[in-house]
C-alpha cells in the first residue's frame, strides 16, 4: 500500500475543538466506531484532528522532520489497517499518544542518535516567519532566539525525557494523561518532570528551585 503523506498539519484538539462551535464533529470514540464501519470520512477527520500534535511529538523525541513524519504516517497507517487495535475507543487521545511515543522512542535507539543532536535541533526547531533583521519586531526576534536556545537545551536531553517534556508543556497534557501516553505511574511522572524542569531552567540560565 502507498503511504498518503499529509503535507500540512492539521488543527490541534484545541483548534478543532473552537471549528467545531460551527459545525460540531463527532467525537474521537464515534468517529473511530464509524472508520470500523468502514467511513473513510470519518477516519480522515480523526487524521485532521490528530495529525499535527502526533507530529509535534515526534519531532520532539527525534530532532529530525523527516523521521518524525515518518513516525506520524505509520502511527496512522496503523490506525487505517487495524482501527481494532484501539481497544478502548474512549481512550483514543491516550492510544494515539503512547504509539507516537513509543515508535519514536524506537527509532530514537535504533539510529542512536546523540552527534549532531544539537546542531540539527537548533536548525529544525519552529521560527517565527521573520524577513530579515532589518524592521524586525522586537518579540519576533526574541521569540527565534528563545526557540534556537529551547531546541539546543532539549537536545542534550534523552529522548524519554524530551518526550515528557514535550507531552507536559507543548501539549499541555495532565500528569494522568502523560502516565497514560507513556505506561508510567502518575508519580514516576511528577517526580521525574521535576527533575527535569529544574535541569532545562539551569540549561537555559533560569533560576531553579535552590536558588
Amino acid at each position: 500500500m502507498t503511504r498518503d503523506r499529509v503535507e500540512n498539519p492539521g488543527p490541534t484538539p484545541t483548534e478543532a475543538a473552537s471549528a467545531e462551535a460551527v459545525g460540531p464533529w463527532p467525537d474521537d470514540a464515534e468517529l473511530l466506531r464509524r472508520h470500523r464501519l468502514g467511513d473513510r470520512d470519518a477516519f480522515a477527520r480523526l487524521v485532521r484532528r490528530w495529525e499535527a500534535p502526533a507530529f509535534r511529538i515526534a519531532f520532539r523525541v527525534l530532532g529530525d522532520r523527516a523521521e518524525a513524519e515518518e513516525v506520524r504516517q505509520d502511527v496512522f497507517l496503523t490506525l487505517l489497517r487495524a482501527p481494532g487495535s484501539v481497544r478502548h475507543p474512549e481512550r483514543f487521545a491516550g492510544w494515539l499518544r503512547a504509539s507516537v511515543v513509543n515508535r519514536a522512542l524506537s527509532a530514537a535507539r535504533r539510529s542512536g542518535r546523540r552527534r549532531g543532536m544539537i546542531e540539527r535541533l537548533g536548525r529544525l526547531a519552529p521560527r517565527p516567519d521573520v524577513s530579515g533583521p532589518d524592521g524586525e519586531p522586537a518579540e519576533a526576534l526574541a521569540l527565534l532566539e528563545d526557540s534556537r536556545r529551547l531546541a539546543d537545551a532539549m537536545a542534550a536531553f534523552e529522548p524519554e525525557d524530551r518526550a515528557l517534556l514535550a507531552l507536559r508543556f507543548e501539549e499541555d497534557l495532565t500528569f494522568r494523561a502523560i502516565a497514560e501516553a507513556t505506561g508510567r505511574p502518575v508519580t514516576t511522572i511528577k517526580s521525574r518532570l521535576a527533575v527535569l524542569i529544574h535541569r532545562l531552567r539551569s540549561k537555559l540560565g533560569g533560576p531553579t528551585r535552590h536558588e
